[in-house]
């Protein structure tokens, strides 16, 4: 009877009213991670920072003591809310295992060692208005 009765009412509405409720909110969070990526504070993110690679490609950590350490559960978090926004942030570690994220407030030195674990990311100059 219930199956029936869902089926009509569906039949009855626009088919996006009868949208699965989990697959919409799935849907708004994935919107919401890619707007929160792209759209910090009206430019595109991936021109805020960059990942430090060395010459073969490998993704590089910072050996040097960070500034400050918090734990997250994104590369994107860490970045776009905790370091890009900040005048005193300009370069962070990231781990993926973790979520450990190591803001530095310095330039650090240029010695790195290559972690699969680890990426370490710079923040772009600023331009001054």
């Amino acid at each position: 009877m219930h199956l029936q009765i869902g089926f009509t009412l569906c039949a009855r509405f626009h088919p996006l009213q009868c949208f699965n409720s989990k697959m919409l909110a799935s849907f708004i969070w994935i919107i919401a991670v890619y707007l929160k990526a792209f759209l910090v504070e009206g430019n595109p993110s991936t021109m805020q920072y960059y990942l430090v690679t060395g010459g073969d490609g490998q993704r590089l950590c910072s050996v040097n003591d960070p500034s400050s350490i918090i734990f997250v559960q994104s590369p994107v978090s860490c970045l776009l809310e905790h370091c890009v926004p900040t005048e005193s942030c300009l370069s962070a570690n990231y781990y993926t295992d973790t979520g450990k994220c190591e803001l530095f407030q310095y330039r650090p030195t240029d010695v790195f060692r290559i972690d699969e674990d680890c990426a370490h990311y710079k923040v772009r100059e600023r331009q001054k208005s």
